[in-house]
């Protein structure tokens, strides 16, 4: 009997520690400690590599601007000819935006593309309208196709007023962009591309006073307007 006990202890500590661990590094990604969330996921890995916790594991090594490391994980998940693809998507879209991150911009895209073509949801509509427009497409159908379906998430209604800003309809890039910023009142590209409208509608106080609203936002390795970005738009408009 003792021994049953023993084995069936041992096989519920063998099954749960990869979850303790995952569950407490990504509590720990979410305080901010991110190489201690990365020991804890890469314990986790260990224990049990299923693609859950690659994933995450991935995506914290992305928080920590370690963008090649998490493209080996990504890639890890994605050539497993064991793991279904439609198991495969999310590691494909983190995947797009690590190399993105790494300048791979175009490869990126056509990344983004191909899983578009396989599944349309949230979170492949915002990735495929950035690409686009991070290679100089405004992608406006596509943006408001994104749109009518999910008019509440961040990154569509972001995408969807560069979208505007991008084709010259400034009267209705602010519009969306007032309502990125009243959903969203912690997200820097929402303050900066409303800057970039209101300085193209030609209201420099107003572009001022959004860039500086961007030091109250969320900032992550994740964000895609940078420091840089936003003192060269600030310089622009001071010496206009």
């Amino acid at each position: 009997m003792k021994l049953v006990i023993i084995i069936v202890v041992l096989f519920l500590g063998y099954k749960l520690l990869p979850v303790i661990f995952r569950e407490s590094g990504r509590a720990a990604g979410y305080s901010g400690d991110f190489e201690k969330a990365l020991k804890r996921l890469n314990l986790a890995v260990k224990l049990s590599g299923n693609v859950k916790n690659k994933n995450l594991y991935g995506y914290m090594l992305m928080q920590n601007g370690r963008f090649r490391d998490a493209v080996t994980v990504f890639n890890e998940i994605i050539l497993d000819r064991a793991i279904l693809p439609a198991n495969k998507i999310t590691s494909k879209v983190y995947r797009a935006m690590a190399k993105c991150k790494l300048g791979n911009v175009q490869e990126a895209l056509e990344d983004s593309e191909e899983i578009f073509e396989n599944v349309k949801n949230t979170l492949t509509y915002s990735l495929l309208g950035y690409m686009r427009q991070a290679n100089g497409d405004a992608a406006l159908d596509l943006c408001l196709e994104a749109y009518d379906y999910n008019d509440d998430d961040r990154d569509i209604c972001d995408n969807l007023a560069v979208a505007y800003y991008m084709t010259g309809d400034y009267d209705s890039a602010m519009e969306m962009a007032d309502e990125v910023r009243e959903k969203f009142p912690s997200f820097v590209e929402g303050y900066y591309h409303s800057a970039q409208i209101a300085a193209k509608k030609g209201d420099k106080k107003a572009a001022l006073e959004f860039l500086e609203k961007t030091e109250d936002c969320n900032r992550t390795v994740m964000t895609t307007v940078t420091v840089e970005d936003i003192e060269a738009l600030k310089e622009e408009l001071k010496n206009a």
